[in-house]
C-alpha cells in the first residue's frame, strides 16, 4: 500500500464524522505528503537494527529513547545519560543523520 493510500485510509476512518468525498480525501492525502510527511521506519528484527548509521535515534518498545554511538572499539545503543542499553524491539526510528559524502 502506498503512503498516499495509507493516508487516504486514515482520513477515511474519520470520514463519518466530517463527511468527505473520495476526491477531497485524496487531495488531503496529497497535501499532507507534499508537506513532507513520511511514515517512520519501524525496526522489527535485529538485522535491521544492525544496518542503522551511527547517530541514529530510536524509541524502543518500552519507550526508551536511545542513540547509536561509537565507543572506542565498538558501537552500541546509549540512553540520554550515556548508559549502554538493550534495545527492545520493535523500535521506531526518530532520527537518521545525513550520510557524509
Amino acid at each position: 500500500m502506498s503512503a498516499r493510500d495509507e493516508l487516504a485510509e486514515v482520513i477515511d476512518n474519520v470520514n463519518d464524522v466530517i463527511g468527505l468525498f473520495t476526491d477531497e480525501r485524496n487531495k488531503i492525502a496529497d497535501a499532507v505528503l507534499e508537506a513532507g510527511y513520511a511514515k517512520p521506519q519501524v525496526i522489527t528484527i535485529i538485522e535491521e537494527l544492525l544496518e542503522l548509521e551511527e547517530g541514529t535515534v530510536i524509541r524502543d518498545s518500552v519507550d526508551e529513547v536511545l542513540f547509536l554511538q561509537g565507543r572506542e572499539d565498538y558501537i552500541d545503543w546509549f540512553d540520554q545519560w550515556g548508559n549502554c542499553c538493550h534495545v527492545h524491539l520493535p523500535a521506531t526510528v526518530l532520527f537518521v543523520p545525513e550520510v557524509k559524502a
